[in-house]
């Protein structure tokens, strides 16, 4: 079984027109695919898609931060919507550093005067 969380990536910092950490290739990537093939190279299968569906990676902390020190003036922010209602989760990486925020849901006061 496990436990599947849906994740999204967004990158700061500009185009991702890098050295492939795997392979060494030079040329313009899609920074999902980088990451799959970095994610890929630390199991034995060598491939793993963690934005394609939900999935199990629970080493995204420690694979990221790995991998944000190869690209270190880049953000990337993962974010996170789990199987249960209430854990979605933002985290994000630059240069080895990280820091998470969970969803903050706030209801707004009421208002008498929104009534119909």
């Amino acid at each position: 079984m496990g436990y599947y969380t849906y994740h999204t990536l967004e990158v700061e910092g500009g185009e991702a027109i890098q050295r492939c950490p795997t392979c060494g290739h030079v040329g313009t990537w899609d920074w999902e695919d980088l990451i799959s093939k970095f994610v890929g190279s630390k199991y034995e299968c060598g491939e793993y898609y963690p934005f394609q569906a939900s999935c199990k990676w629970y080493e995204y902390e420690e694979h990221m931060l790995e991998f944000s020190q190869l690209y270190p003036t880049y953000l990337f922010i993962i974010e996170g919507d789990g199987e249960e209602t209430d854990d979605r989760w933002r985290h994000y990486f630059k240069n080895g550093k990280h820091h998470r925020d969970g969803m903050v849901m706030e209801f707004p006061d009421f208002n008498p005067e929104t009534l119909e």
